[in-house]
């Protein structure tokens, strides 16, 4: 079943997220690397604390708060990408900053966002195509709706199932491990691991259901 996250990709949400991933990472490196001072600090703090999040953990937590549609699948994706994008760009722009056609620039009396437009972003944008084709592998395999399900059981004997009222349908599943947690031997027999909890079972239940991929969080 994993092997079919490498067989199938939608080309039209890839390209959606490059393009937003080219357009938000370009402009949070260069206005960083540009103005430099406070604000530079602050948006390399708001990317150092994005990219410290388990990339996985972060877009299911965004996911399952705003829905999984196709228009949130990408923005989210490109957001978690723009950020990795914009720290490359930034290291790129503040050693191009420092070159003497930028000083001309400023001294003939362009503007901010025409020096940046006009003379930095070309000669930043070859880094940048670079890290985008580099990232596709990574979009392609993240593309797929991700739908967070809890322990992914379905027990009618127990009065539990995680599946109600969801189409799985060429969706990636985020499970986790075991069965739900109890002390009472009446419930999924307490502590003791039933066939519910294995593994097996959880794929077996999103083959059946047609999912395309599965990840279990231990």
């Amino acid at each position: 079943l994993g092997s079919s996250l490498f067989l199938y990709s939608s080309g039209t949400v890839v390209m959606a997220v490059q393009l937003l991933n080219y357009y938000e990472g370009g402009n949070i490196g260069l206005t960083a690397a540009f103005t430099r001072g406070w604000v530079d600090t602050l948006l390399v703090q708001i990317i150092d604390v994005i990219q410290a999040m388990p990339a996985i953990i972060l877009l299911v937590a965004i996911l399952s708060t705003i829905g999984s549609s196709l228009t949130n699948i990408v923005i989210v994706l490109s957001f978690r990408a723009s950020f990795v994008s914009a720290r490359v760009v930034r290291g790129a722009a503040l050693s191009l900053a420092q070159e003497p056609y930028i000083d001309a620039a400023r001294a003939i009396g362009c503007s901010s966002a025409r020096t940046i437009v006009r003379h930095l972003l070309p000669n930043v944008a070859p880094v940048l195509f670079v890290l985008m084709s580099v990232s596709v592998s990574q979009n392609i395999i993240t593309e797929a709706s991700l739908s967070f399900l809890g322990y992914g059981v379905k027990a009618p004997a127990r009065n539990w199932d995680d599946f109600k009222g969801v189409d799985v349908t060429n969706k990636v599943l985020v499970l986790f491990t075991n069965e739900p947690p109890s002390t009472d031997p009446k419930f999924f027999e307490g502590r003791a691991l039933t066939y519910y909890g294995r593994w097996t079972y959880k794929y077996e239940e999103a083959v059946r259901r047609g999912a395309r991929g599965v990840i279990i969080i231990h």
